[in-house]
């Protein structure tokens, strides 16, 4: 059996035969884009316009979701509460010192939770 031996390609060979590939023209280009392609001058013009009527519908809706958040949600000047309030009822804070937990990774690299007592808010509600 003959053995083929694999020798590096001769580089300025290449770079000729990847000089002299067959390939079109540009005015065979040209023409065969504006037979494939004839209204491309209309279709781009009728995307731009349909981009921007998207792009104000997107700006009217969040304009709307925005001025519905500060009418009554959490953007509200009164801080939202409104949607909460009964008459007679006022909101309060409340401290107590309850366990609260925490997650501690050691040097060794173990992990565990660790408990410390510590003072907490709580927001209650009091009505009369």
């Amino acid at each position: 059996m003959e053995s083929f031996d694999q020798q590096p390609p001769d580089e300025q060979l290449e770079q000729l035969l990847r000089r002299a590939a067959p390939g079109p023209t540009a005015a065979f280009e040209s023409t065969l884009e504006r037979h494939l392609f004839p209204d491309r001058g209309r279709v781009s013009a009728r995307r731009g316009r349909i981009a921007g009527l998207v792009a104000a519908t997107g700006g009217l809706a969040a304009v709307a979701v925005i001025a519905a958040l500060a009418g009554g949600g959490p953007l509200a000047g009164n801080g939202g509460s409104s949607a909460k309030a009964r008459p007679g009822c006022t909101t309060v804070y409340v401290t107590k010192v309850e366990p609260v937990g925490r997650v501690v990774k050691k040097a060794d690299g173990t992990v565990t939770v660790e408990t410390n007592r510590r003072p907490v808010v709580h927001e209650q509600q009091r009505c009369r």
